[in-house]
């Protein structure tokens, strides 16, 4: 083809073409010296099983029910009842979780005391939160203080619903 014979939004074209063409071939060199820094030099067995050990420490972690908890209360400084049902998960490492079901299989009930007690220390403006994080680190907090070896990573409430009546 011969430049001059096209118009002129074509000689532009053609030219922002060449110009991408070659952004696309200097950058793919770029990427390739920075993802293979020796290309001379091979992969060792070793390295590929740091690899793999690195792979399996980012396990997942794992959610177990803790409980169904349905709880009514009469606030009579504030002059409402309240009414507060959520199922509660903990979040454990995939490592820890036969130790987890194990204790707690022994503490249920003290589990379940125990987030009994932290919904009754929380105020009302607790549960209004969108994220329900002060009534989560209380109910943590108070899991860990009684029950110091079940390692809680983090605590998840699903289907929590909140509801007021004033008298």
């Amino acid at each position: 083809m011969n430049p001059k014979k096209l118009p002129n939004c074509s000689r532009c074209s053609l030219q922002y073409l060449l110009a991408f063409i070659i952004m696309l071939l200097i950058s793919g060199a770029g990427y390739a010296q920075t993802t293979n820094s020796s290309p001379d030099k091979p992969q060792t067995v070793e390295e590929s099983e740091e690899e793999v050990v690195d792979s399996e420490q980012e396990l997942e972690p794992v959610g177990i029910k803790l409980g169904d908890f349905f709880y009514r209360d009469v606030r009579a400084s504030e002059g409402v009842k309240l009414r507060i049902s959520f199922t509660l998960f903990a979040e454990v490492k995939q490592e820890k979780e036969d130790r987890f079901l194990k204790i707690y299989d022994h503490t249920v009930k003290r589990i379940r005391d125990q987030v009994i007690i932290a919904i009754r220390l929380s105020e009302t403006h607790d549960f209004q939160e969108p994220s329900l994080m002060k009534l989560k680190r209380r109910i943590k907090i108070r899991l860990h203080r009684v029950i110091p070896q079940l390692e809680i990573e983090d605590l998840m409430l699903r289907d929590f619903t909140y509801f007021t009546d004033t008298d």
